[in-house]
């Protein structure tokens, strides 16, 4: 289990592991199906980074392991509105966030494992976010979304590798 490793392997993560979807908020697991023989687990970084270093950041939500042919991959995802243009800067500062992390030494595992960051919304998708998304350009490279529900036995399939 690669995806456990990668994540056990940051000093800020340790402990946040769970198998499945169990890492993520009841009502946020209910947005993303996944074929259970692919999933390998998952991590909150939202809940698991609220102390220290990261406190005060704009924190993505969730890491998710996917096994895809004889790789495992991860995906992270953010649960939030798409309702106005102000979600979308919101979503760009924790995509950004998420890159910084990512970069760190402690996390080269997990950036080298990164497939795609998915935007799941939990509100309906307004019609000018896409306009506003194409506004922060390279900044969103390799998002998906907004989109209201993520199926990732569809998605990943459908999508190429995309690494940061």
């Amino acid at each position: 289990m690669r995806f456990k490793l990668a994540v056990e392997s940051v000093p800020a993560l340790k402990g946040a592991y769970r198998t499945g979807l169990r890492a993520l908020a009841k009502k946020d697991r209910q947005l993303i199906t996944a074929d259970g023989n692919r999933l390998t687990g998952s991590v909150n970084l939202d809940e698991s980074l609220k102390k220290g270093e990261h406190a005060q950041a704009s924190r993505w939500d969730y890491g998710i392991g996917y096994k895809i042919n004889n790789s495992e991959v991860a995906i992270w995802v953010e649960v939030h509105p798409a309702s106005s243009t102000d979600d979308v800067k919101i979503v760009a500062k924790k995509l950004e966030w998420l890159k910084h992390f990512l970069g760190l030494k402690d996390a080269s595992e997990l950036r080298a494992m990164t497939l795609a960051f998915f935007w799941v919304a939990t509100s309906r998708v307004n019609r000018l976010i896409a306009e506003a998304l194409q506004r922060f350009g390279s900044s969103m490279q390799g998002l998906k979304g907004p989109m209201k529900q993520l199926d990732l036995s569809k998605v990943v399939l459908v999508h190429p590798i995309e690494r940061i």
